[in-house]
């Protein structure tokens, strides 16, 4: 029994500790975020984002910041809308200008079903995170290939 136990314990310490380690990484969210939307799943879909994400794309560089309420609304739409065949982010890098903050630069493939038509889009895309409570959420996106189908190209001045 205690040789047995011996050998369990440290296994299950480094299971452990490796899975957290993957867990805690900030790129984890991005195969999260995948799965999610693969899934249709928005609620779980909006638990990885901060209450407000500022949205950038190719038609408004500038950006807006958006509220999680816009964001259901858009991703609700698309999936209601829309079969997805595929999604797929690949990271390329990751950078930590400071403890808490991460940048993500990816590309994506995102292939669905419309209107009876096939499309497949494929780019360049980037998110910012911060940790929130221990967990990395997704505070900043640029081309984001569903967000930026609702985003408007240009805003209005207020």
């Amino acid at each position: 029994m205690k040789k047995t136990l011996l050998f369990v314990l440290p296994l299950l310490v480094f299971a452990i500790s490796g899975c957290l380690n993957v867990a805690g990484r900030p790129e984890s969210i991005l195969k999260s975020l995948e799965k999610e939307v693969l899934r249709g799943n928005v609620d779980r879909i909006l638990e990885l984002y901060a209450e407000t994400v500022e949205l950038s794309t190719t038609a408004n560089p500038a950006g807006r910041s958006v509220t999680k309420i816009d964001l259901r609304y858009y991703y609700d739409q698309f999936l209601a809308a829309r079969e997805i065949s595929s999604y797929s982010l690949d990271v390329e890098s990751v950078e930590k200008p400071s403890s808490g903050q991460a940048v993500i630069y990816a590309s994506f493939t995102l292939t669905f079903r419309y209107d009876d038509r096939d499309y497949s889009v494929s780019a360049q895309t980037s998110f910012s995170l911060s940790k929130v409570n221990r967990k990395w959420r997704i505070t900043g996106e640029w081309n984001n290939p569903i967000l930026s189908i609702y985003e408007p190209a240009s805003q209005l001045p207020e």
